[in-house]
């Protein structure tokens, strides 16, 4: 495997950018921020912008991730970044701690760059653009322009417009059967684009979606593509087929071990698992009282456990 010092130095920062946006929407978040700080502290305005998106989702660890995240948006807004332009604008349009008025000039700014960006055919900034429309920030609600753009946007390969682009044709009130088709194709494409969130709900969906065809083969495949990506709750999920043998053959030892990977991380589902199973015999596992009480305690350290 490359080291991340040989990566940055061989590629171009645009190169750099693509890639660290492309481990990003793999949930490498880690590896993407590294290289978006690299790339931010040496003036990359749109870096910045997406470096700030990562803190103020919570990918990236620290003691204060929405001071980290408008410090970044502010720098990206500065040197010239619609999307940080907009972003700031966002931060700052708080009635209570923020300033709307300093918000106005932001959002026009952002707007501005970004209706430029997505005349040009720039798909991240059709779907930018598309939230702006929807959600009305800064501008007046317009949800067939939105949706409009989040079709440009998805048309011109973006990953996160299909992916939802699918739940605004599945959610219609009054949905065709070819819409219904439409969304599944445009999250399939999404989950095998690489995008870990449409990979690891379309698992979900074959699983469980009373409007889709049940199919464990269909959920194991994009629960495997999701864990591969590193999303716990598909390992964990992927464990139980295992053990259940759905859309895999039965393999106690693999899927328990999987399981207990997941726990091991976090996942609160697969602590309660293993807790019980230990406890009770459940799912094929031998009654072991010390080994259920190591899982317990760590089940119960979980904030919002008992």
């Amino acid at each position: 495997m490359e080291r991340f010092h040989d990566i940055v130095t061989v590629m171009s920062n645009e190169k750099l950018l693509a890639h660290a946006l492309d481990l990003s929407r793999r949930g490498h978040d880690r590896a993407a921020g590294r290289i978006l700080t690299r790339l931010a502290e040496a003036g990359d305005a749109e870096a910045a912008a997406y470096l700030g998106e990562l803190y103020t989702h919570g990918y990236l660890e620290c003691d204060e991730p929405q001071t980290m995240a408008i410090r970044w948006f502010e720098q990206a807004a500065r040197d010239g970044s619609p999307r940080g332009a907009l972003r700031y604008a966002r931060e700052l349009d708080d009635p209570e701690e923020g300033d709307a008025e300093a918000a106005k000039p932001l959002y026009e700014t952002g707007r501005k760059g970004l209706e430029e960006e997505a005349a040009a055919g720039h798909a991240a900034s059709q779907y930018l653009l598309s939230d702006m429309y929807m959600y009305g920030w800064g501008v007046p609600e317009d949800k067939p322009r939105a949706v409009s753009l989040l079709e440009q946007a998805a048309r011109n390969g973006d990953l996160e417009a299909k992916f939802y682009l699918g739940h605004w044709y599945w959610d219609l009130p009054d949905r065709s059967e070819a819409q219904r088709a439409m969304a599944v194709q445009l999250w399939r494409e999404a989950a095998e684009g690489g995008l870990m969130s449409a990979q690891y709900n379309l698992g979900v969906y074959y699983a469980t979606e009373p409007d889709m065809p049940i199919d464990p083969n269909e959920s194991f495949r994009f629960y495997r593509m999701a864990a591969d990506s590193g999303h716990v709750e598909a390992l964990y999920n992927l464990g139980s087929m295992y053990l259940d043998g759905e859309g895999v053959a039965k393999d106690l030892g693999h899927g328990t071990s999987m399981i207990i990977q997941a726990a091991e991380v976090g996942d609160i589902g697969a602590l309660f698992y293993l807790m019980r199973g230990y406890e009770y015999g459940y799912h094929g596992l031998p009654v072991d009282k010390d080994v259920a009480a190591y899982w317990k305690r760590k089940y119960e350290a979980k904030p919002g456990t008992e």
